[in-house]
């Protein structure tokens, strides 16, 4: 019989919570600055992943902002001067995050969040949701040297709960997600709902979930060998 892998990792944006739409109005907020048109919400969550420098530069080229490199950083700032202003007005878990970060609490799994998301938004936004209790690490994107997809920012949240990448799954919603899991030759899970780009067959991740209330199932597979 295998043996259990108790220690999670999930990523936080298009996994545990759909934070578009306060995304997008901090977004569209700067767009209106730079007198823009405002950003669709759809195309603000196919931007949403790689951090918020990639997420600002991305939005400026759809708005067709022109842009030197050595001015993001400007614009940067003032996206999350506005996103740190109302970060939670609309933001939410997904249904099932709450009853199964419970349970699986209860079942004895240790947990952390590994995300791409900046370390300060991250924490307000884990506090305002009462996510907080159910992590023992909690690691953004300027938490550790190297974010995501480098195996790095996973191995950090690993050994924060005191878990090796043998004793642990990774559960998120894009490649950012399943690629350093592959690299620490981890398991891992996505969630269908999420703000991945790539076709979700092409990510490589040992499972695919449309209900975050369905991981219990899915890592009782996973021990079980699939």
């Amino acid at each position: 019989m295998s043996q259990r892998r108790d220690a999670l990792a999930f990523d936080l944006d298009g996994t545990l919570i759909d934070s578009a739409p306060d995304i997008a109005i901090a977004m569209n907020r700067l767009m209106a600055e730079l007198g823009r048109p405002e950003i669709e919400l759809p195309a603000i969550r196919r931007m949403i992943g790689d951090g918020a420098g990639t997420l600002v530069e991305r939005a400026l080229t759809a708005a067709s902002v022109p842009h030197r490199a050595e001015e993001l950083d400007i614009y940067l700032k003032r996206f999350l001067a506005h996103y740190e202003a109302e970060p939670v007005r609309l933001t939410r878990p997904y249904a099932g995050v709450l009853e199964t970060l419970a349970a699986l609490r209860a079942a004895g799994y240790r947990c952390a969040v590994c995300t791409n998301k900046p370390q300060r938004l991250t924490d307000i936004v884990i506090e305002v949701l009462g996510l907080a209790p159910y992590f023992g690490a909690i690691l953004g994107a300027d938490a550790v040297k190297n974010r995501k997809p480098h195996p790095d920012h996973l191995a950090v949240a690993l050994t924060a709960i005191g878990a090796t990448s043998a004793q642990a799954v990774m559960i998120g919603d894009s490649a950012n997600d399943v690629a350093p899991a592959r690299a620490l030759a981890m398991p891992s899970i996505v969630m269908a709902y999420g703000y991945g780009r790539a076709p979700l067959s092409e990510l490589g991740a040992d499972l695919i979930l449309d209900d975050f209330a369905k991981l219990p199932d899915a890592l009782r597979k996973i021990d079980a060998g699939l």
